[in-house]
């Protein structure tokens, strides 16, 4: 049976992700335990079935198959005869659809909620270790601390959520909101890239944020931002 110690998940997590979005409630993997074992099948997937798709790749070429997001691995998914794999090379991908639904790569699977011409909003759902607690004596818990975010590991999507945990991890689900335009491509969405994003927009974009009190890490409020900016 595999464990993994602290220092080799410090050594393993190689995603800087931003810290921003909606945060959910955190769960503790005790230690001897999988991260695995507390997402059940259900909280694992965008879809609760996979779905015909297409994956469009920056070449220009497609392929279609049947697919699902795993927001626990942070991986796009397919169904191979009777095999679920994970897309290999995920940034030679441009976009993956699926039924009504469009998933940009950009360092991680953006999902697009909204769309007005070249502008769009995305969400990034994934699973970030917060904290490790390492075992102390008589049984005790001491935490080491915030570990760097990550939604996957690239060697391997989803092979360090199957192994046994030798600490205490908190570990949560994150939403992450993101914005696109063509001259700066997906940035997260705070009040500085928002500025960034529609120059000559500055003083709108104030008054706006004056008269409307926006949580960058809601979406219904970035929905309505977003559908001032485009009207």
């Amino acid at each position: 049976m595999k464990k993994i110690t602290s220092c080799i998940l410090l050594a393993l997590v190689i995603g800087l992700l931003p810290k921003a979005g909606f945060s959910q409630p955190t769960v503790t993997v005790k230690a001897g335990t999988k991260i695995i074992d507390y997402f059940p099948q259900k909280d694992r997937y965008r879809y609760p079935a996979f779905m015909d798709g297409i994956a469009v790749f920056k070449g220009g070429t497609y392929t279609e198959s049947r697919f699902n997001y795993n927001v626990l691995y942070g991986a796009m998914e397919f169904i191979q005869k009777r095999d679920t794999l994970a897309i290999a090379n995920a940034n030679q991908i441009k976009m993956v659809i699926i039924a009504t639904d469009t998933f940009y790569f950009d360092n991680g699977y953006l999902e697009v909620l909204f769309s007005d011409g070249s502008c769009k909003l995305a969400i990034k759902d994934y699973v970030k270790i917060v904290d490790t607690k390492k075992q102390a004596a008589y049984g005790m818990t001491s935490s080491t601390g915030s570990i760097t975010s990550y939604s996957s590991i690239s060697s391997s999507p989803g092979s360090f959520y199957k192994l046994v945990v030798n600490d205490d991890l908190v570990v949560r689900k994150e939403k992450e909101y993101y914005l696109y335009t063509p001259e700066n491509g997906f940035l997260i969405f705070r009040k500085s890239n928002l500025m960034q994003s529609f120059p000559g927009k500055e003083e709108v974009i104030k008054q706006y944020l004056k008269q409307n009190k926006v949580d960058f890490g809601k979406e219904s409020d970035l929905m309505d931002l977003m559908k001032f900016l485009v009207g």
